[in-house]
């Protein structure tokens, strides 16, 4: 079962049972080539783009916004982490 947001109840629940006091996003070598405005605004409307990291696609589908909300839900501090591989 999921949210109003989408996300798990299950997942929800289980990270706040561990008491995670940070998570930062986005995570590990995808954060060097993220940019960020791909990630705002309407889920609708944002691009689809090459994670160069792992070769794969991003839907952009989870974003900043939904990070935030997120990291709210389970009762948790957003780390935002900056993109210093391409500048954005």
């Amino acid at each position: 079962m999921s949210d109003s947001n989408g996300f798990r109840t299950d997942v929800l629940a289980e990270i706040k049972r561990l008491g995670v006091p940070i998570v930062r996003y986005p995570g590990g070598n995808f954060v060097s080539g993220y940019n960020w405005l791909d990630g705002v605004g309407p889920k609708q409307d944002r691009p689809r783009v090459l994670d160069k990291a792992w070769n794969s696609m991003n839907s952009n589908q989870f974003g900043t916004n939904e990070f935030m909300a997120w990291c709210k839900a389970v009762g948790t501090e957003p780390l935002m982490g900056l993109n210093l591989g391409t500048g954005t």
